[in-house]
């Protein structure tokens, strides 16, 4: 089982959280509108779709005008995919890779390992 869909491009992980006094730490309007925007990208895409099982091999190809370092994306992607029951725990990647290209949006793959 092979899952493969498109996502918008997160936000880098300095741009998820901010800290509030005597409160803690809570989610940025940019992420809050990302994970909506993204959510609803992985459930039209997956909808009727199996999903792999645990170990999983993840592979994100993210467009190449993003700045920054590529690690610094894939902690929101990841999230969201245990969030929506793509991967049951981001603990059991057990391959992950991330690479550049000349495209518009995130190209997400998702089989077991």
């Amino acid at each position: 089982m092979i899952l493969t869909f498109t996502l918008p491009s997160p936000p880098t992980a300095n741009n998820l959280f901010f800290n509030i006094q005597g409160r803690g730490r809570s989610r940025t309007k940019e992420y809050n509108d990302w994970l909506e925007r993204a959510g609803w990208h992985v459930k039209t895409a997956t909808l009727h779709s199996d999903r792999p099982e645990a170990p999983y091999k993840v592979t994100y190809v993210v467009p190449r005008f993003l700045k920054g370092d590529l690690a610094n994306r894939e902690k929101a992607m990841s999230d969201l995919l245990v969030k929506l029951g793509i991967l049951k725990d981001d603990s059991l990647i057990d391959k992950l890779s991330m690479e550049r290209a000349d495209r518009e949006d995130v190209l997400v793959t998702v089989e077991a390992a």
